[in-house]
């Protein structure tokens, strides 16, 4: 696209643009050209003629300068047919108020410039141009009492409406909309669980600890003072933030999720809706909430894709990441002025997010079509508190909503085209932006049809199929010729105990072996935690191996764990007695002329005595070459004696994956990566005169439907209906306990008497709060179990050990207290 101001400068380049044919190919957003009126019979040009050319010309430039940023160009003196008419006929004091705009128009900065050239006859003639360059503080307007003022779409200068105007002046920032006064302030407003978040994350890297919530509030701009009863009224940015229902106020402040079964743009009607629901709320609950509903839900489809290894894997509709950036995009930028929800559209072949209000960019305009491969987009915040805010809340992970958010239409292209998708386009209009994915679903459906009618199935078992190759010819999947179980069983057990020393061959540590199973990790591969912890135990990824037979089928059954190991020898552990003592019969391992497994039975300051137990052999060895095996309890106390502060617990769950909401899925990704390792490092395994190998495609779980008379199958349960207050049902517990409370939900007041230290009073208040209103997912206790909670104040003592005596105190004063179950009165002590 041709420049403005390139064009303005070096006209002479442009010379065909500028005499172009037809005002369809030189006139749009950003230029036009008018001819300076016509010679009547007087020889001049009339004021009528002029009053008008001057007109149109005020109109463009406020236009221009109030739309485009990057600037738009008039010429005066070409015919919309491309003639060079000029402008030598007009008076030079007709000229000069065609030049000098500052008498009619206020806020641009226009640059005009004549320029000299010739007609199509070689007659010498001089055009007009105006360059305006665009006004990003100001308003362009007439000058006034009623000033007009104009917007430029596409050829079209259109007089502003007064609604237009105020939202020209929201995107100009001259009204900051943000902190506009939105409602008086009352703390019952709050959402505590966002707020007490929000102060957990701002206040670690500012100076605002001591603060109250309406000091803390205020200093970020979520209120404003104000003359009511508490001196404070809520921003309309601190209200859609922290309040718990903004939509009582800003009734179109929440995101609304639809399904059409449609395509989108086929220009059909899209029909009635399959799926309407809302999620309201404070913003960040509303992006928690879907983010958890999308995570949790099959809303999205799943196609499955043969890998380069042969297996199978999973591949979702759209990255969850690229919706997800969407979302958070969408809330982070609309136009809160419009009255209208963030709608999410889900049609057959794309995923729309609609949003109020139009894209806005800092450095150019963009067009009213485009993609993210052709068009880079740079952050331009429209509502910067609400951004900044957002920072410091995250998902039910942990993770802040923004990050980078220059950065987030980079990785929802990048995202996309891993699934080999198109980039995010948009689509673009002065009040609405559409962010439009496409799934490729037609293409994507044939393929998956494709796998599942070769498969006949659509998900697996965690079994692989082990397959038996004799020396003479072949038996699949049998492990024998028929015989006895006990036959079985024995060349059974030989199988393991020979997986087993392949392992160890290929690096593998054997943690435990038994009959029916092995469990084993890579010899290096702990985990990383801190130095100083891992002097003391290692976390070790391991892998259960297990062999299950199922009508005389056999199948290798790999699945994750985690090991944690001790490994301070016993040298070292003896300087704590408390140790000694439980750890005789316990079982180790020791070194002699290698690191085997054994059992302790006495301990002596320099020696041990210790039992090889697969060797039948009792041996003594310095205490310095056996580590015991220590329970987790065990080591959780021995870091504590050597002053480590380390929540080894929830350091296992972490790891283990216990913490994981997507767990299955990773375990699953773990196994097929193993499985297809072990298949080529560990396996032939060769067993007296058989061979056996893995196969690296699960066993198929067809639908029972489809194939009644597979042993294999897979049912579908229903998720059950739970029953709610006032006999309402539903399947989504989450939503059904906060929308209609608990089964048993009776109203009912209960006081507390809270007693703490005065050093945590305000966190007392703040306990008190998060009880009553809840967090994030759920409501709190009024909400949900009807249960009120009021205290009359909150006791302080001014040392724990005071607490006791405070609590009989209280008993003493109140003697009918004692034995009355019927009280509803409890004591809080955070300590």
């Amino acid at each position: 696209m041709n420049k403005p101001v390139e064009v303005f400068e070096h006209p002479d380049k442009y010379w065909a643009f500028l005499t172009a044919k037809s005002d369809n190919d030189f006139e749009g957003q950003y230029f036009d050209r008018k001819e300076a009126g016509r010679i009547e019979v007087n020889g001049f040009v009339s004021k009528g003629q002029l009053d008008g050319i001057r007109d149109e010309i005020i109109g463009c430039v406020s236009a221009f300068a109030n739309s485009n940023k990057n600037g738009g160009l008039l010429v005066l003196g070409i015919s919309k047919i491309g003639e060079i008419k000029g402008i030598d006929h007009l008076r030079e004091e007709q000229l000069n108020s065609l030049c000098n705009l500052n008498n009619y128009l206020q806020n641009h900065t226009t640059k005009v410039n004549v320029h000299d050239c010739e007609d199509e006859t070689g007659q010498p003639k001089k055009i007009l141009f105006y360059f305006v360059p665009f006004n990003p503080h100001s308003i362009c307007e007439t000058i006034g009492t009623n000033p007009k003022v104009w917007l430029r779409q596409g050829s079209q200068n259109i007089p502003m409406t007064p609604n237009q105007r105020d939202q020209l002046r929201r995107d100009k920032r001259i009204i900051d909309h943000e902190m506009e006064y939105c409602c008086p302030y009352d703390p019952r407003d709050l959402d505590q669980g966002v707020l007490q978040e929000f102060r957990k994350g701002f206040l670690t890297n500012n100076g605002f600890n001591n603060y109250t919530d309406e000091e803390l509030l205020y200093q970020i701009g979520a209120l404003i003072h104000q003359e009511t009863p508490n001196g404070y009224a809520f921003t309309k940015a601190g209200f859609l933030f922290f309040a718990a229902n903004p939509q009582r106020i800003l009734s179109g402040s929440y995101i609304r999720l639809l399904r059409f079964d449609a395509d989108y743009g086929n220009n059909t009607k899209r029909g009635q809706t399959t799926y309407d629901k809302s999620f309201t709320g404070p913003i960040s609950k509303q992006i928690r909430d879907l983010h958890a509903f999308f995570r949790d839900s099959a809303f999205f489809k799943t196609y499955q894709k043969r890998n380069a290894q042969g297996s199978f894997t999973e591949e979702p509709e759209y990255p969850l990441i690229t919706i997800d950036e969407a979302i958070v995009n969408a809330v982070a930028h609309r136009d809160y002025v419009f009255g209208l929800p963030t709608e999410c559209e889900s049609y057959k072949n794309a995923f729309v997010v609609c949003n109020p209000g139009r894209i806005i960019q800092r450095d150019k305009d963009v067009p009213s079509q485009f993609s993210l491969d052709t068009t880079i987009l740079v952050s331009t915040p429209r509502n910067p508190k609400l951004i900044e805010w957002l920072k410091f809340v995250g998902d039910t992970q942990g993770t802040a909503f923004v990050r980078a958010l220059s950065e987030g239409t980079k990785r929802m292209s990048a995202e996309m085209a891993q699934l080999s998708l198109p980039a995010p386009s948009y689509e673009v209009s002065e009040s609405q932006t559409k962010l439009i994915l496409f799934n490729n679903a037609i293409e994507r459906e044939a393929l998956h049809r494709a796998v599942v009618s070769g498969l006949q199935a659509s998900e697996y078992a965690n079994l692989f199929p082990l397959l038996i190759q004799n020396n003479r010819d072949f038996d699949t999947n049998e492990i024998s010729q028929p015989g006895t179980s006990e036959k079985i069983e024995l060349e059974f057990k030989y199988f393991l105990a020979a997986l087993k020393d392949a392992l160890m061959a290929k690096g593998w540590y054997v943690d435990k072996f038994s009959f029916s199973r092995i469990i084993a990790h890579r010899l290096g591969s702990d985990i990383n935690i801190p130095a100083k912890v891992k002097n003391i135990v290692r976390f070790y990824p391991a892998y259960i191996f297990q062999i299950r037979k199922y009508w005389n089928h056999y199948f290798l059954c790999l699945d994750y764990t985690l090991e944690v190991k001790n490994v301070r020898n016993l040298q070292m552990l003896i300087k704590f007695p408390e140790f000694v003592k439980e750890l005789i019969g316990k079982r180790a391992i020791a070194y002699g002329s290698s690191w085997r497994p054994c059992r302790i039975l006495t301990i002596t300051d320099e020696w041990t005595q210790v039992s090889f137990e697969d060797f039948n052999q009792e041996i003594q060895l310095p205490n310095n070459k056996i580590i015991p095996a220590l329970s987790k309890e065990a080591m959780a106390r021995l870091l504590t004696l050597e002053g480590i502060d380390f929540d080894i617990h929830r350091a296992i769950k972490q790891h283990s994956l216990a913490l994981e909401p997507a767990a299955a899925k990773i375990r699953s990704e773990k196994t097929i990566f193993v499985i297809n390792d072990i298949a080529q490092d560990i396996f032939p395994i060769f067993l007296e005169d058989k061979v056996i190998t893995l196969d690296t495609v699960p066993l198929i779980l067809p639908r029972r439907s489809h194939f009644e008379n597979n042993k294999f199958y897979l049912e579908t349960l229903r998720e059950p209906k739970v029953e709610f207050n006032q006999n309402q049902a539903s399947e989504d517990v989450r939503d059904g306990i906060t929308k209609y409370g608990a089964y048993n939900s009776t109203p009912k007041e209960i006081e507390l008497i809270p007693i703490c230290n005065l050093s945590v009073r305000q966190q007392m208040t703040e306990l008190i709060e998060r009880l009553k209103t809840g967090k994030y997912k759920y409501r709190g206790s009024e909400r949900t179990f009807s249960a009120r909670f009021n205290y009359r104040t909150i006791v302080t003592v001014s040392s724990a050990e005071q607490i006791l005596a405070e609590c009989q105190r209280l008993i003493a004063e109140n003697p009918g207290w004692q034995g009355n179950s019927k009280l509803d009165r409890h004591g809080v002590n955070p300590l």
